[in-house]
């Protein structure tokens, strides 16, 4: 939508150049709700009564400076809106030394999120998951899923081998495969699987990508933190 309505008010520039543009904006951008008047800062629980009942209309900005910090998703740092003096701050959550580098974090992001997003990827992040998709369990149990929710956009598996609504998961996984132990066995042998086949890719090398180290770097990155929640998840299965 957003594409289209670019192209109809700037016509002159061609559709992917714009597109490109607004992301490369997008990638600067701060997300919140920054444009509400001045007089609802002074108005108590207004924010929260708007957000209980979906009034909130979020504002994109751009800040100078601001956006040219580094993200780490372990850093109290916080950057904050001052809507009666219409302001910015960023906090730190801890002293500095001089010449230290401040960093921010983007959000609890996925390592997918940062990549498509800011094009890098997090070593260790934290908020990093692997989604699996239902065909690959389909294949595991030899069975076609439907009418389940919580496998209907495939499963989740986040850090330290946790899986995304767990139970849900493994209830439903359950019914299909007529019993909990199959689901479980099914479970492992998906995450076997698809560690198996990331590991026998191998290393992801310039060769590989037509010679550019850069995009070589981060698919390597990326294929090393999948591995790690793979790994992570056959221990914990």
């Amino acid at each position: 939508r957003i594409s289209s309505e670019l192209s109809a008010m700037l016509p002159e520039f061609p559709p992917k150049e714009l597109q490109l543009a607004f992301y490369h904006c997008l990638s600067r951008a701060f997300k919140g709700d920054f444009g509400r008047p001045m007089w609802q800062a002074f108005v108590p629980g207004l924010v929260l009564l708007k957000e209980a009942i979906g009034e909130t209309e979020d504002s994109y900005v751009l800040l100078p400076y601001v956006d040219s910090h580094n993200h780490n998703s372990s850093v109290t740092t916080r950057l904050e809106f001052q809507p009666r003096r219409q302001v910015f701050e960023l906090r730190s959550g801890r002293d500095y030394k001089s010449g230290e580098e401040v960093m921010i974090s983007y959000g609890a992001l996925s390592n997918d999120e940062l990549l498509q997003r800011f094009g890098f990827v997090e070593a260790n992040n934290p908020h990093d998951v692997l989604r699996i998709p239902k065909s690959e369990f389909e294949d595991a149990l030899d069975v076609m899923i439907s009418g389940e929710p919580a496998l209907k956009s495939g499963v989740t598996i986040l850090r330290s081998g946790q899986i995304q609504d767990e139970e849900s998961v493994l209830n439903a996984l359950a019914r299909v495969a007529q019993g909990n132990g199959q689901a479980r066995a099914g479970m492992k042998k998906v995450i076997k699987k698809l560690l198996r086949q990331i590991e026998d890719y191998g290393e992801v090398t310039p060769s590989r990508m037509g010679g550019d180290f850069r995009r070589a770097e981060l698919a390597e990155n990326f294929r090393q933190e999948k591995l790690r929640i793979l790994r992570e998840a056959k221990i914990k299965a």
